[in-house]
């Protein structure tokens, strides 16, 4: 399995060859359930624990060992941690704590200071 990593600065990210990557790369067709996590349409294969209305909290089926979690923010713009902005911190506030009270009912052993 070939990985891609990307370094830029913001000029490049926001560049039209970068931002056209980027949508390339949305529309693969391996990418195409998180879409449909998104509209609602989960399959028997997701768990999902919290679905808000701009985010859904989810068991990550990412091969391994561990169990890993994966939130999902709804609003479309969203393609990278790049495209967050200070007008979305409410609403990483409260996937913060709800994230943080949903770990605390499935795993109650966990030590606090670890979620």
């Amino acid at each position: 399995m070939s990985r891609e990593v990307v370094v830029c600065c913001p000029h490049k990210y926001y560049s039209d060859s970068f931002q056209t990557f980027i949508r390339n790369n949305c529309r693969k067709d391996d990418r195409r359930w998180i879409y449909d996590l998104i509209d609602g349409r989960i399959d028997l294969q997701e768990t999902v624990f919290c679905d808000e209305p701009e985010w859904m909290l989810c068991l990550d089926r990412h091969p391994g060992s561990d169990t890993r979690y994966l939130v999902v923010f709804k609003q479309l713009h969203l393609k990278t941690i790049r495209d967050l902005r200070q007008t979305d911190l409410p609403m990483l506030h409260q996937v913060q704590q709800e994230v943080r009270r949903t770990l605390r009912r499935l795993h109650p052993t966990w030590p606090q200071m670890d979620i």
